[in-house]
């Protein structure tokens, strides 16, 4: 899956406990603190975090961006510098405050920071911390693309393009268990046949008809027989009693008559 749409994913995620905890070891890891004697006197790193969140209202992208200056700062401390109980403080908020300017037309300005430390820092030291951040990073490495973003995210997205070619596979089982169905495989078959016929009838000439419509009336009036009363009232009007003339006998007679003699006695 794609580096670039779990980027869009994580960045579109709210402000979680896990991304406090990711800073908050990171920024440890830029340099070593001894731990002070009277850890009362030095708020957690993960209360002022969380306090900056609070007052500032910092959305996810601006937050997270600030684990691109905190990895090119690490390039550059020396490793075996040593800072005092509040330089991992100072360190996120340069962070952080070079993160919201870069990334926002309109972002707190130093006096609104200084109020957001709660009384950790003044004015002065906030302008200083920020003057000194980007002499060690540099101007041109305060610029940053995705790339960097996709890298110093790297434990972020790969539990979400997991996620993401979780889903991207079981969308495929599932289309793949659609169509070896059964149901869907006899569908799809006599969709087949019946576009097949389709072209068969289209393809094929028409028929000539053996029984004209004028001969199937003919014959089906020969198989009905007729509900008229026309031939009833005829036969009614006819007299009955009348006798027939021996037509065929007189023929015959007169046939007797013509033949010669000689068959006459032959016949006798």
């Amino acid at each position: 899956m794609s580096d670039l749409e779990a980027l869009y994913l994580f960045l579109n995620k709210p402000v979680a406990q896990e991304m406090v905890d990711f800073l908050a070891s990171t920024t440890r890891s830029i340099i070593r603190v001894p731990v002070p004697a009277d850890k009362a006197a030095t708020t957690s790193l993960h209360h002022f975090i969380k306090r900056l969140i609070s007052h500032s209202h910092v959305q996810t992208p601006t937050l997270m961006t600030t684990l691109i200056y905190l990895d090119r700062l690490r390039a550059v401390i020396p490793p075996n510098s040593i800072g005092m109980a509040s330089t991992h403080h100072r360190i996120f908020l340069g962070s952080l405050l070079l993160a919201a300017k870069y990334t926002n037309d309109s972002s707190p300005m130093n006096k609104h920071w200084t109020k957001y430390t709660d009384g950790l820092l003044n004015l002065k030291e906030v302008n200083a911390l920020e003057m000194e951040m980007i002499s060690y990073i540099g101007w041109d490495n305060l610029r940053f693309g995705n790339d960097d973003l996709i890298r110093v995210f790297s434990c972020f997205l790969e539990p979400i393009k997991r996620k993401l070619r979780q889903k991207a596979e079981e969308a495929i089982q599932e289309r793949y268990a659609e169509y070896l169905t059964p149901k869907s495989i006899l569908s799809d078959i006599e969709n087949e046949e019946e576009a097949e016929e389709e072209e068969l009838i289209s393809a094929s000439p028409s028929m000539p008809s053996l029984v004209s419509s004028s001969s199937v009336s003919t014959m089906a009036s020969y198989r009905t027989p007729s509900t008229s009363t026309t031939s009833l009232n005829v036969l009614a009007n006819c007299d009955l009693n009348i006798p027939l003339k021996p037509l065929r006998l007189a023929k015959e007679k007169n046939q007797l008559n013509d033949i010669p003699e000689i068959a006459q006695t032959i016949a006798c």
